[in-house]
């Protein structure tokens, strides 16, 4: 018995040390947040996103359409101040929000400030570049890899498509939203696959409490 109760504590203690030693190995949200900000452009946008999904602030169901049509009617007002504070309001809590990039991308440039109008560019591209190459949409195998509904309906914009249909799927252990959508020039009807597991998984998390 006491054999086995040393083995025991071994082997909690070497799984510790491994989880910590994997822990040390994968970059914070914070950390990789730093790196953005000093135009690092070597950073990984994509675990930039996935790191932010394990943050506090995480909420992929809180984004306030209210909100994002403040700065589209700001932007279409010419009322650029007012849309850089609605899309910094944003940034203060969800530093992925690529709507809140874009918008404060077209203000700053708008107002003259061209080297903010660029970091947001380069924020806006390396996000959109990690969410366009996560998958390629055609099966549950090669779905885009999103952590907000948000981020879906941008990845359908980009492939100039809109949503007729829209199922959730369970296989193999994930989540995905099966979107029908139409090419809005060739008409074509196509089916587009987006894991949601991130998303999923945090509302199941919030059951739970």
């Amino acid at each position: 018995m006491v054999k086995q109760s040393l083995f025991v504590v071994l082997f909690l203690l070497l799984m510790s040390i491994a989880n910590s030693a994997m822990a040390q190995g994968k970059p914070s949200f914070e950390e990789l947040l730093t790196k953005v900000k000093q135009f690092d452009r070597s950073v990984d946008f994509q675990a930039l996103r996935f790191s932010y999904a394990e943050t506090p602030n995480y909420n992929p169901y809180s984004e306030s359409m209210e909100m994002r049509s403040a700065i589209l009617k700001a932007l279409n007002e010419k009322e650029f101040q007012q849309a850089l504070q609605s899309a910094q309001t944003i940034l203060e809590k969800n530093y992925v929000d690529l709507d809140a990039h874009f918008a404060c991308r077209i203000a700053y440039k708008e107002l003259g400030d061209s080297d903010k109008a660029s970091f947001h560019d380069f924020v806006l591209r390396g996000l959109l570049r990690s969410l366009m190459t996560s998958g390629d949409g055609k099966s549950p195998e090669t779905a885009f890899q999103v952590i907000s509904i948000t981020e879906e309906y941008i990845v359908l914009d980009m492939l100039n498509l809109v949503t007729k249909d829209q199922k959730l799927v369970g296989l193999n252990t994930h989540q995905y939203d099966v979107m029908t959508a139409v090419h809005r020039e060739t008409k074509e009807v196509l089916t587009v696959y987006f894991n949601v597991d991130i998303p999923f998984n945090w509302l199941n998390r919030q059951f739970k409490k």
